[in-house]
């Protein structure tokens, strides 16, 4: 039994409505009822009388209650009791993503929040490659789910496109194929995941490119802005360099005839204790993070449209 079960729980509690604890607790509805039901699993008691679009305490899940509210309660008083000898905590944040997220939540999380300690990460290739081991990080925004004993209760869809140079020698004006981007000179960051998925679409597709793993944007950048290559990125990269570099001259292709889309996931570290400010501020860069995600969904969706 996880402690984070006992948060789903109480709130589908003392909410009556599964859909309204998961607005609670920034999670989706199947998340949050695959939580309680395996709970009740780890009880071998059920816990709620369910019938359609109804969900309500059985005579055993208010006993439960009982005991999970006491509980809890305890802990949360004793963080607070902690907290004045504590020193103060770090809110850690990691993104592993190529898209350019984290610089203005930080700028106001440190406005909204003086009093607390932020680390916020954009992780190298090679810091994502050496996180074996990393203590786990309150929030991640990642391709994957690279930390086990995170919650990842959110999910996106990320696309991605070909970026290059406006002078560049490409005949194509909207849209490309795998076949003729295979012809090209290609760059992409090498982060560990985009490589494999960038390896992956081209062996899908029995098609062997020439790509030049970069060691960051800046290098990658420099050889988009040299004519040396075409980018592979998600769309969210090129509205990035839309956003906030005026003097790129770039513009990108959609890339047909191929499923060029992953899924990325914003986690949750429930194993944590915090106090009422910390989760106040947690809960503040997840609601910013989900935002600007569904912001670059918006924008990719028009870009492919």
């Amino acid at each position: 039994m996880e402690l984070y079960q006992l948060y789903c729980f109480r709130a589908v509690a003392r909410k009556g409505s599964v859909t309204e604890a998961a607005k609670e607790l920034y999670t989706s509805q199947s998340a949050l009822s695959r939580v309680i039901a395996r709970l009740e699993s780890e009880l071998g008691v059920m816990l709620f009388d369910r019938s359609p679009g109804k969900i309500a305490l059985n005579s055993a899940g208010a006993a439960f209650l009982e005991y999970v509210e006491a509980a809890l309660d305890a802990l949360e008083k004793g963080v607070k009791e902690l907290s004045g000898f504590a020193p103060s905590r770090t809110i850690t944040v990691y993104n592993l993503l190529a898209i350019d997220i984290l610089d203005g939540i930080a700028e106001k999380c440190q406005a909204e929040f003086p009093g607390l300690n932020f680390d916020f990460r954009d992780l190298t290739p090679d810091e994502q490659r050496n996180l074996r081991g990393e203590t786990p990080p309150d929030i991640v925004l990642a391709p994957a789910k690279v930390f086990g004993s995170l919650e990842y209760p959110h999910r996106f869809t990320e696309r991605w496109c070909v970026i290059l140079n406006c002078k560049y020698p490409l005949p194509y004006e909207n849209k490309i194929t795998l076949e003729q981007l295979a012809r090209e000179p290609i760059t992409l960051i090498d982060y560990p995941a985009d490589r494999a998925f960038a390896e992956e679409i081209f062996s899908r597709a029995n098609l062997k490119p020439s790509i030049t793993y970069a060691r960051d944007s800046r290098e990658s950048g420099s050889l988009i802005n040299r004519c040396r290559c075409v980018g592979l990125a998600p769309a969210g990269v090129y509205r990035d360099i839309k956003l906030n570099i005026a003097d790129f001259p770039v513009r990108a292709l959609q890339i047909e005839g191929a499923d060029c889309s992953r899924d990325i996931y914003v986690g949750r570290n429930f194993n944590r204790s915090f106090t009422d400010e910390e989760l106040s501020a947690i809960k503040y860069i997840e609601e910013t993070i989900i935002s600007e995600l569904r912001e670059i969904e918006d924008f990719t969706n028009r870009f492919y449209s």
